[in-house]
């Protein structure tokens, strides 16, 4: 049986290291999602109690709750419980250019999946 997971949120487009605690854990073989959005590969040093995993939750899973369980080959463990919360970031590049421009001018950015507010500056050396 599962009895908890730590950390028990994570977050769209990123893969979280977490610990799924429970009974019989030991000889886990998957861990499969209630959704096809979430997926988890089984890292070493697992036990009876505690089976390290990396959850990916794909960019595109809609937050929520969702279960899952730990097959062994002792059988399948259930029980267990997830949440996915929308990621405030799914994306940040930073590209630094020093650009020489002789007398008046203008400058234009431009670029794909800007996010609701891109932080452009510009600084005028006299």
């Amino acid at each position: 049986a599962i009895t908890g997971i730590a950390p028990s949120t994570v977050s769209q487009g990123v893969t979280t290291v977490a610990i799924v605690s429970g009974i019989n854990l030991s000889n886990a073989t998957s861990v499969d999602f209630s959704t096809s959005g979430l997926s988890a590969n089984i890292r070493s040093g697992a036990n009876a109690s505690n089976l390290p995993i990396n959850i990916i939750a794909e960019a595109s899973i809609l937050p929520g709750t969702y279960t899952f369980t730990v097959s062994t080959s002792n059988g399948i463990a259930s029980g267990g419980s997830i949440t996915v919360s929308s990621s405030l970031i799914t994306q940040s590049t930073t590209k630094d250019v020093s650009v020489f421009l002789p007398g008046p001018t203008s400058v234009s950015v431009t670029g794909d999946s800007f996010s609701v507010a891109p932080a452009i500056s510009v600084e005028i050396l006299p």
